[in-house]
């Protein structure tokens, strides 16, 4: 799909049986993402509704390790809290990679349709097996491909470049198919390697967050995949 809403919400499991205590929220981007108001008021809500007694400290990617650490923290307890995007949990719990499909929705209400009702509430209930409990589902974005040379007009531009992609099967092997060399770096590295060139392109996320990363000036294309129209029949690449 041409974004992740799939970003689900875990946590690890024995916190009843705990005293109060601070307790860690990671989530997977910078602090000046759209999450990171949310991520406040839930700790806030939290807070609020033990009277004080548990308190959430919201961290974000690279504070308390790489966007990989991030669920292995929270099986072992390091993290308490996560909010991490569907193409990280996939190599958790790998039926996660259904809704990775690529412009499976045709818009973000079918997706939110589809992830809070039956599908959602599935993929939800064999969290437990893995360690951690699942909270709910929200919205991470459309998801872009930028390159700091190279305009991509059409599928064919793809071939040959080395493009930076989240970790799971499904990711590399749909830039794979377009005939580029996906590779596995995490978000805190993306303008450094762009800017050394040790990549030539980047598959995340809407670029405005990218804003606080200094990636303004080196981006210099821009391919939003636009899911609606595909849907509809028409090509993304025009």
């Amino acid at each position: 799909m041409g974004g992740t809403v799939a970003a689900p919400f875990v946590a690890r499991p024995g916190l009843a049986d705990t005293p109060a205590q601070t307790l860690k929220l990671v989530f997977a981007d910078t602090t000046t993402h759209p999450f990171m108001p949310v991520a406040k008021r839930f700790a806030e809500a939290v807070k609020n509704k033990t009277s004080g007694a548990i308190e959430v400290q919201v961290f974000t990617v690279g504070q308390l390790g790489t966007q990989v650490n991030m669920l292995t923290g929270l099986q072992t307890g390091i993290i308490d809290l996560c909010a991490h995007t569907s193409g990280f949990v996939q190599m958790l719990y790998s039926k996660f990679m259904a809704v990775d499909l690529p412009f499976l929705f045709s818009d973000l209400e079918k997706a939110n349709k589809v992830m809070d009702g039956p599908v959602g509430e599935q993929l939800m209930s064999e969290f437990p097996s893995k360690g951690v409990y699942g909270l709910g589902y929200g919205w991470w974005g459309w998801r872009v491909v930028e390159t700091v040379e190279q305009p991509l007009k059409a599928p064919e531009a793809m071939r040959g470049l080395k493009i930076r992609v989240q970790p799971g099967a499904l990711y590399a092997a749909m830039f794979k198919t377009l005939g580029a060399s996906p590779v596995q770096i995490d978000l805190s590295e993306i303008y450094l390697a762009l800017s050394q060139r040790t990549i030539d392109a980047a598959h995340t996320f809407d670029v405005p967050r990218y804003l606080t990363v200094l990636l303004v000036g080196l981006i210099q294309s821009l391919l939003t995949a636009e899911v609606t129209e595909t849907a509809l029949g028409e090509s993304p690449w025009t």
